[in-house]
């Protein structure tokens, strides 16, 4: 049960990630064309890491949250889990 838990909060945080990371992109894409005219600049790695690093917060944010309630059903009989 934990490692399920676990995994759906991971999987999740990637997902959001993902979304998130690309939304990031494309608003750098839009800003850099429209401030300096040349869209792939926001590709470089000075601008591009941010993505990188918000897909990470996003999946440690996600799996830290999930931590506890995985714990604690995994800690409960079944039955229990599902009523709370």
């Amino acid at each position: 049960m934990l490692r399920m838990i676990l995994t759906e909060a991971t999987l999740m945080g990637a997902l959001g990630g993902v979304v998130g990371a690309l939304l990031l992109l494309a608003a750098g894409l839009v800003i850099f064309d429209t401030l300096t005219g040349t869209p792939l600049a926001a590709l470089d790695w000075s601008s591009a890491r941010y993505p990188v690093y918000g897909f990470g917060f996003a999946v440690v944010a996600s799996v830290l949250s999930g931590i506890y309630p995985a714990w604690k059903a995994a800690n409960d009989r079944p039955v229990d889990a599902l009523r709370s």
